[in-house]
């Protein structure tokens, strides 16, 4: 996101004048003797997350109808996220200020910087230090860009989360090989992954509630979410508060936000004690580079074209493949075939959080179809394969057993 652009926080490292500080302290903060070290951060829930916070009980209130359950706000903010059930994470926090906040369930942590160029890595690494002395119970908060290297920010600032940028609709740049550096750098350092993206994807967007919607804002939204999903992320974020909400109602974008994010509710928990184990792409439409096709002797292939299958496993080892259609312009049946024995597919119903059976049937089947006959390379080796809908965008999480 682009901080000075949003008008909430100014574009710098936050160490704070003694005035915030003072500030603060009015608001509820305690000078007296510090409570008892808690333990360290673990990251519990997955992020949906909204760039703004509530500003009164209203906003308050639809941010939480809304289906976020984690804002950026100021301290003074706190008490609505207290209320509505929110966690914040919060600006313009000092370590001092950190110190006394390190017992209270509502903080999420503390945002230092919004897209920092390389030359501000070696002060962060002394500010998220001095952060993790003073409160090691929450995590600090550093967002990047396209326009540094996430190697070199891992490695300098040594960072408790990973957030990035990566708006596809407004860019329109290198989506794919950015997902999927991002991923393996998380993968590499066991670092929770999240990624920003824009609630309206209309060109002049960023102008606010008055802004143009496009038509297909929803699918765009779906595949999005769904490919960022598929690529291991472990939060989704969006941009913009005044994109998404009129004073307190939701714009037209808001309510494609606020669809998503009901699903994100089912899908998040389950999703969060995944490991991403690859991430593989169907021709016949060329893949971008760096993103890789679906092995031919991968133990699953799609007859689909230009779909996205995210393969996953569990603690216990069980496989897990999330298939995002990559047309946004119209729904596809989405055909999976497996080249080792099951005991059968099910389907997490976005909607209940509730898994239920697929009906698995002979790939032979498949076989029989004029318009899949050269699409799988092992369609004799195949055992069975299963068959389900997917919409403009959209992505379907699946469990092998």
């Amino acid at each position: 996101m682009n901080a000075e652009r949003s008008g909430l926080m100014p574009p710098r490292t936050i160490f704070l004048a003694a005035g915030i500080l003072a500030a603060a302290t009015a608001g509820g903060l305690q000078t007296g003797p510090s409570p008892a070290a808690p333990k360290g951060w673990q990251y519990r829930e997955f992020m949906i997350s909204l760039w703004g916070g509530p500003t009164d009980r209203a906003t308050a209130k639809a941010i939480s109808e809304a289906h976020f359950n984690t804002v950026l706000c100021r301290l003074e903010e706190l008490a609505f996220c207290r209320e509505f059930g929110l966690k914040a994470i919060l600006m313009d926090i000092t370590p001092p200020m950190a110190r006394a906040l390190r017992s209270d369930p509502a903080v999420w942590g503390y945002i230092l910087a919004d897209e920092p160029t390389t030359d501000r890595f070696p002060a962060l690494a002394e500010a998220v230090k001095a952060f993790a002395a003073s409160d090691p119970a929450h995590p600090v908060y550093i967002n990047l860009n396209w326009r540094v290297s996430p190697r070199t920010f891992v490695d300098l600032v040594r960072p408790q989360v990973l957030s990035f940028d990566e708006y596809l609709w407004w860019w329109k740049g290198d989506y794919f090989p950015l997902l999927e550096e991002y991923r393996e750098l998380a993968l590499q350092e066991n670092l929770p992954l999240f990624g920003w993206v824009e609630a309206n994807t209309g060109p002049d967007s960023e102008t606010g509630p008055g802004s143009i919607y496009p038509s297909d804002n929803l699918a765009k939204l779906r595949f999005s979410v769904f490919t960022a999903l598929a690529y291991g992320q472990k939060g989704i974020q969006w941009f913009v508060d005044r994109l998404i909400f009129d004073g307190p109602r939701l714009t037209r974008a808001g309510r494609d936000v606020a669809e998503i994010n009901a699903e994100l509710t089912k899908l998040g928990p389950v999703l969060l004690g995944l490991r991403s184990v690859a991430v593989n792409h169907y021709r016949p439409r060329p893949v971008p580079d760096d993103a890789r096709l679906v092995p031919l002797h991968s133990w699953v292939q799609t007859a689909t074209p230009e779909i996205v299958l995210g393969l996953f496993k569990d603690a216990a080892g069980v496989d897990y493949i999330l298939a995002v259609n990559q047309k946004i312009d119209r729904a596809q049946d989405l055909a999976l075939r497996f080249n080792r024995p099951l005991q059968g597919v099910d389907r997490l119903d976005k909607r209940t959080g509730v898994w239920g059976p697929l009906r698995v049937g002979d790939a032979s089947a498949l076989d029989a179809k004029p318009e899949l006959a050269d699409i799988f390379p092992l369609r004799r080796e195949g055992r069975s394969a299963v068959e389900i809908r997917l919409g403009p965008g959209d992505g379907e999480l699946f469990r092998v057993r």
